[in-house]
Formats: C-alpha cells, sequence, structure tokens
C-alpha cells in the first residue's frame, strides 16, 4: 500500500490467480481501479448533546468519528453551572472511534442551566483535526425517571359521612389531563 500522505491518487491492479474462492476458482487478471486519497483538513463538530439521567449519561454527538483514546481529553469536557463553577466529565463509556460519544459527568450534572463546555483540542477526529473550542452547549434532557407521589387525606372517614379528600403530590411535573382523569386511580 502507498502512504496517503504522499499521493493523492493510486491505481489497483489484481494479478490474474492471486486470490481464490473457496472453490478453488481462480481471480482474473484486473486493472483500471483507481482509489483517490481526500485529505481530510476539517475539524470535528459538536453536533448534539443528550443526558439520560436516569444512567447518568452524556452522549455527545460530533459531525465525524473522533478518536476515543489517549488523545481524548476528559478534562477538556465540562459541565458548567450559570454562577460560572464548572467540574469536568468523569469518565468515557464509549470504548471504540465514533462520532457518538458517551461519557459520564462529574458532580454537575447537565440541565437547561447548568451547559456543556468543550476545551480547544480537547478532541480530535482521524485525521487529527482539533475541534475548535465548544461553549454553552445545553444539553437535551432524556428524562427516565418515573414521577412517584405522596399521599394526603383529610376529612371524615365513617360510613355515614364520608367525607375524605385525597391529594396527591408528585415528584415532578405531570399531565394535568391524565393526573385529573379520576378512571386512572383506584381507591
Amino acid at each position: 500500500f502507498v502512504d496517503p500522505a504522499t499521493v493523492t491518487s493510486a491505481s489497483i491492479e489484481l494479478a490474474a490467480g492471486a486470490v481464490k474462492d473457496l472453490e478453488g476458482n481462480a481471480s482474473l487478471a484486473q486493472t483500471g481501479a483507481t482509489l483517490t486519497y481526500i485529505e481530510d483538513k476539517t475539524a470535528p463538530t459538536l453536533v448534539s448533546a443528550s443526558y439520560n439521567d436516569l444512567a447518568d449519561e452524556l452522549t455527545l454527538e460530533f459531525s465525524e468519528k473522533v478518536k476515543v483514546d489517549n488523545t481524548f481529553i476528559k478534562t477538556g469536557i465540562t459541565v458548567k453551572k450559570p454562577d460560572g463553577t464548572s467540574k469536568p466529565i468523569t469518565a468515557v463509556k464509549t470504548t471504540e472511534n465514533s462520532n457518538l460519544v458517551v461519557v459520564t459527568p462529574g458532580e454537575i450534572k447537565p440541565s437547561a442551566t447548568n451547559k456543556i463546555n468543550i476545551a480547544k483540542d480537547a478532541v480530535q477526529d482521524m485525521a487529527g483535526n482539533k475541534i475548535a473550542e465548544v461553549k454553552d452547549v445545553t444539553a437535551t434532557i432524556i428524562d427516565l425517571t418515573p414521577p412517584t407521589y405522596v399521599v394526603f387525606t383529610t376529612g371524615s372517614a365513617t360510613p355515614a359521612t364520608y367525607t375524605n379528600q385525597v391529594t396527591l403530590t408528585f415528584s415532578e411535573k405531570v399531565n394535568k389531563e391524565k393526573a385529573e382523569t379520576a378512571a386512572n386511580y383506584e381507591i
């Protein structure tokens, strides 16, 4: 093979009989195939970020495949609070080079107000092009935690004057119409 750094295109030839299939049939001579090298000079960019709160995973989608090895600088990826306090991610869960990289955020979790930042050169593509600084990206929050509730009752519970009122307080905002539909509850 030739080094792509020294050549922009190359011809590929296969000699007669150089390759055989499983039945023993030999290849015919082939010429004329051309391979053109296109040098990648484009740095990767961050396309999107999404945070799964249940798994505590932040998925970063880049414009192209990036190296997930010792060149991936996890301390260069941070989550920043509105007051400017930031903490780096703590782990990279993706083990293969990919355009999707899953990481574990540190002490500060992504939210509507806590933003993702990537330092210049913290991520590079397969050709070694390094990312430019990325500032204040809001991650899409994937809420997989089901709501829970607490029950409060008031009133009288005697059979003749049954006036108990049940109030549910949910752990997060819920769909009002569904929450107020009596058929969704059984007492």
